[in-house]
């Protein structure tokens, strides 16, 4: 669980965060193996300059390319993927940081503590999940996490093959907690 060592520099670089995605539903009791970590951050400049220092520190790599996010007319949000041509490769290995631009942390990195997914938007915004979000134990680590409502809010709306189970699971989950 390579995403444990993610949060415990989180933690220590005291970047404020909530995790979503498959980490998230695994927190919750979800049958999943998450094979990386998927936080909203707080886009505060502040809070994004720790943020891109620490992805520094990391030697974070951009492997998601550059894109963008569109809306389909059935409203589900897909990642656009732009083809590849030398000056995207360039962009992508001269990946630039701006606290002043949460998008410029909007991608899927590799790290030498693991993968890490960064959703400032798509997801939700921090100042709204937070205050709905649950804590959590990760090791040493209290954690906020994505409320099972607001999970279910994103995984139902981009109906992939592999959100079908999970989705049972988190209604289930919410279901016991109204109970």
């Amino acid at each position: 669980m390579a995403w444990t060592q993610i949060v415990a520099a989180f933690d220590k670089a005291q970047i404020r965060y909530v995790v979503g995605g498959s980490t998230a539903m695994m927190l919750h009791g979800v049958e999943t193996d998450p094979n990386d970590l998927d936080i909203i951050p707080d886009t505060s400049p502040e809070n994004l300059t720790r943020l891109a220092s620490l992805l520094t520190r990391l030697d974070a790599v951009n492997q998601g390319g550059p894109g963008h996010w569109l809306r389909d007319e059935e409203g589900e949000w897909k990642w656009m993927v732009v083809p590849e041509n030398e000056e995207w490769r360039e962009r992508c290995q001269n990946w630039q940081f701006d606290p002043h631009d949460p998008l410029t942390f909007d991608a899927s990195f590799s790290t030498t503590l693991g993968s890490l997914d960064i959703v400032p938007e798509i997801s939700g915004q921090y100042e709204d999940l937070i205050r709905r979000s649950v804590t959590k134990s990760v090791g040493a680590v209290e954690v906020h996490v994505v409320h099972v409502t607001d999970l279910l809010n994103t995984v139902t709306v981009p109906r992939r093959k592999k959100d079908h189970l999970r989705v049972a699971q988190l209604r289930q989950i919410q279901s016991d907690l109204l109970a």
